[in-house]
Order: C-alpha cells, then sequence, then structure tokens
C-alpha cells in the first residue's frame, strides 16, 4: 500500500494466542520512497524534508508492546527534494539518540538559524531481550553519526555511545521526552 507518498510492504505477519491476555503478534515491514515532509508534519515532530528507505524485520510485538525488531532508516538523495530539517527536529533527534537535547543549539550563530541541511540521515535499531541498540549508519571522521549535517551551518547528530544498549523502558522514557506539541519553536 501507499503512504507518505511511498509504498509500505508488510509481510510475514503471524499470531499466537491473539485472543488470550497475553497475544503475541510478529511481522515484517519494508518502505521506500517516505516523504518525511508529510510523516513529520502529521506527527507535530519538527519539521524534516528528504526520502527515506527503511525496513522493520521480525517485529514481535507483546500485548502490544515491542519486544523484538530490527529496523533501518536511511534518506535517499532525491532530486528536486530538499534534505532540511528546523530547530525541533534535531532537538527531538538528539532526544532519541542520545537521551540529551541538542546544546550545540544554544552556541554562535546557530541560535539564529531556524533550519539546517542534512548531508545523509541513517540509522539502525535492534531490540531484543530489553535491550535496545541503537546505531548511526553515517560516519564525519572516528564519529559514528544518526544524521550527517551540510554547510554553511553543518549541524551533525553524533551517537554519543555507539555500541551501549539501553533498556526499552529507557527508550520509552526519551520517547516521552520528545517535544511532539503543535506549538511552533522560534522563528
Amino acid at each position: 500500500g501507499g503512504a507518505f507518498g511511498g509504498v509500505v510492504t508488510v509481510g510475514d505477519i503471524s499470531g499466537e494466542n491473539v485472543l488470550t491476555r497475553f497475544p503475541k503478534l510478529t511481522f515484517s515491514a519494508d518502505f521506500r520512497g517516505i516523504d518525511l515532509g508529510r510523516v513529520t508534519r502529521t506527527f507535530d515532530f519538527g519539521e524534516m524534508t528528504g526520502i527515506v528507505d527503511g525496513y522493520v524485520h521480525d517485529c514481535e510485538l507483546f500485548r502490544g508492546t515491542p519486544v523484538r525488531f530490527e529496523a533501518r532508516l536511511q534518506s535517499v538523495p532525491t532530486k528536486g527534494i530538499k534534505q532540511a530539517l528546523n530547530v525541533k527536529a534535531v532537538n527531538n533527534l538528539t532526544i532519541l539518540g542520545t537521551g540529551g537535547s541538542a546544546s550545540a543549539l544554544d552556541r554562535g550563530i546557530t541560535r539564529f538559524i531556524d533550519h539546517f541541511t542534512y548531508s545523509a540521515l541513517g540509522v539502525e535499531m535492534t531490540l531484543a531481550d530489553d535491550r535496545f541498540l541503537l546505531r548511526g549508519l553515517e560516519r564525519r571522521g572516528n564519529k559514528e553519526l544518526f544524521l550527517k549535517g551540510r554547510l554553511p551551518f553543518p549541524i551533525d547528530i553524533v551517537n554519543a555511545q555507539p555500541g551501549r544498549a539501553v533498556s526499552f523502558r529507557s527508550m520509552m522514557d526519551r520517547l516521552r521526552a520528545v517535544d511532539f506539541s503543535a506549538a511552533s519553536t522560534g522563528g
């Protein structure tokens, strides 16, 4: 089916004990050509533009909560579509990726900028046995990045602790810290 301007293919759906109090559901999904602008406008995550491909494989839900999955999200440079994001999106991505906020935005000239461009976005996520592992697929020098900024004002979102897993609960706490308010920030 189509979603956010792209194609989502769902497969391998299976369920166990579906009608009991402990239902288990497993599925996989692949997505291509998803328009980030449409996605971020829908969820008030902060504005982000660009096209992404990715997947969620072997996603296992127990009572509606993910207990296992492998996922990947990667930007696809597309002619005529700008890869950009606003300050709110930078902050929210930083919270999700590191648990902290984007302190770089309070310094120097970046205080006066409300949009940044990026050259690549790449994230890999794995959840198994309550261990959530987030990897950045981009690099700058020896740093692992979730998002690689572009000139003139490159904002990189760095994976501060590559290879270190956090509990799923910690990840859910980060998700709760994300600003989904519809009020515009700055600018």
